[in-house]
């Protein structure tokens, strides 16, 4: 449910600056380019414009949308890299997990 990554030469904008050496593993020299798929407006209002913008986007780093879980980090990748699936969750996806009692599931799933 969460995807927005940074150039990594602007770690202020992370919430946690080791979040860049993960858009380091993603999109190895391509991680300095601007943001893919931040724009969140089309992304919540239209995601069918957000996904043809994210595309395209994709198509410009020479990337592409079906091939998106080969250049994810695998779950040992990031544990090797010192982060926990739990540092992935953003607070809107805890709420919505607690308010439909699913937080014990989401909670196994991570661990």
């Amino acid at each position: 449910m969460y995807f927005s990554p940074t150039p990594v030469n602007e770690p202020e904008k992370f919430a946690d600056p080791r979040q860049a050496e993960i858009m380091k593993m993603v999109y190895g020299q391509t991680a300095e380019k601007l943001c893919v798929a931040g724009n969140w407006s089309a992304m919540f209002l239209s995601p069918r414009l957000g996904v043809e913008w994210f595309v395209k986007e994709l198509n410009e780093l020479g990337r592409k949308l079906d091939d998106i879980t080969n250049w994810l980090p695998s779950a040992p990748e990031l544990t090797a890299a010192g982060f926990s699936l739990w540092d992935f969750v953003p607070v809107s996806t805890l709420l919505k997990a607690q308010n439909s009692g699913e937080l014990e599931d989401l909670k196994k799933q991570l661990i």
